[in-house]
């Protein structure tokens, strides 16, 4: 049990008096044949420590106070706060608050910061944040912040509640704030960095694969509103352009399939490069017979209007919960579509293929 320094005071004064009793209710009867008792001592020793820490405690609570407001005047300066009543109001701001996010005391003064100045998105956040204030008096996390001038920021946040000194009924809640908008910006490129094809600005397959197996999460709980297709693309006869033209021709030839994928595909849609001239696509909430008519519509641009002459084929098929099953799927339908000619697209459905699991994929010395 956490005691006040007043309360810890009152108890010593209290236990200084009874000793003090008990000395004088059993004084000491020295004579010329008798000695004080070890007792009678050890009362007295007793007596002057707890003097002496009443003086001490009382002395040091008089030099924290005097240095109390030099303390909160640091405070101010260096940390971002806001401090709420028990009923999550707020009461009072730091200087440096008012620096990082716009507000004056009298702007927010008697609000409650959530959401109107911090907010998540989660409700599972929110749970978790509640839950951890109730069971250890302190949360600690990244939240998003809106400043006055509208614009949102990502703010390192601690929120932790603190007792009165002299009433533990008296509840505040005290939020602290660091702001790590541009390190979450690093964060975020560097981020984009990784899941990019450096030559196209696509997607690459490390990316390519986490989005299918969300999707295929999706459809696997909610399989009647989560649908889509998988297209997987393949360049005819690439490894002849690379050693007839070059690879620098070669890599004109990706990045142009890749920015004529963009112009005809939404931006819902997930475009990657899985290979070296081998692409993917994700496209919700289409059917296959939309999927099928979209895609020859690139195969014909491509085949038409490029600078390079060159022709693509395509697999396409219906995204179930298995995303293994899904790849494996759009992949035997291009390799038919390689094997029967290429420049061409061949759809490949859940229904019409069985035993996809023992499949195991050909080699594709066809698709060269």
């Amino acid at each position: 049990m956490n005691l006040s320094v007043g309360v810890q005071k009152k108890y010593l004064l209290a236990t200084v008096i009874i000793l003090q009793s008990v000395v004088w209710a059993f004084p000491c009867q020295a004579t010329e044949t008798s000695e004080p008792s070890i007792i009678y001592y050890s009362l007295m020793v007793c007596i002057l420590i707890l003097s002496a820490s009443i003086i001490f405690f009382t002395y040091s609570q008089r030099k924290s106070k005097q240095h109390l407001p030099e303390l909160l005047s640091a405070v101010n300066e260096l940390s971002a706060w806001i401090i709420l009543d028990n009923k999550f109001r707020i009461i009072r701001s730091s200087k440096e608050f008012r620096k990082l996010n716009g507000y004056d005391i009298k702007d927010i003064s008697g609000l409650n910061p959530f959401p109107s100045i911090v907010f998540t998105n989660s409700y599972r956040e929110k749970k978790s944040i509640i839950s951890c204030l109730a069971e250890k008096n302190v949360w600690q996390g990244e939240l998003s912040t809106i400043h006055k001038e509208g614009y949102i920021q990502t703010q390192l946040v601690k929120i932790q509640m603190v007792c009165s000194d002299n009433d533990d009924q008296r509840i505040f809640y005290m939020i602290s704030f660091v702001d790590i908008t541009e390190q979450k910006k690093v964060e975020h490129k560097l981020r984009a960095l990784s899941e990019k094809d450096p030559l196209t600005g696509i997607w690459n397959r490390r990316k390519f694969d986490g989005e299918l197996r969300h999707f295929c999460q999706l459809n696997g709980r909610y399989p009647d509103k989560s649908f889509g297709c998988l297209a997987i693309i393949d360049i005819d006869h690439f490894k002849l352009v690379n050693d007839e033209l070059g690879h620098d021709i070669g890599d004109h030839v990706i990045q142009n399939i890749a920015t004529t994928l963009k112009v005809f595909l939404r931006e819902t849609d997930i475009i990657a490069r899985v290979g070296g001239e081998e692409f993917a696509i994700i496209l919700h909430q289409t059917s296959s017979e939309d999927a099928s008519y979209i895609l020859n519509r690139i195969r014909k641009s491509i085949h038409t209007n490029s600078d390079i002459p060159c022709s693509i084929s395509c697999g396409i098929t219906n995204i179930t919960s298995s995303p293994e099953n899904v790849y494996k799927r759009a992949d035997v339908a291009l390799y038919d579509a390689k094997s029967t000619g290429r420049n061409k697209i061949i759809t490949l459905l859940t229904e019409e293929i069985s035993e996809i699991s023992t499949y195991e994929s050909p080699q594709f010395s066809a698709r060269a």
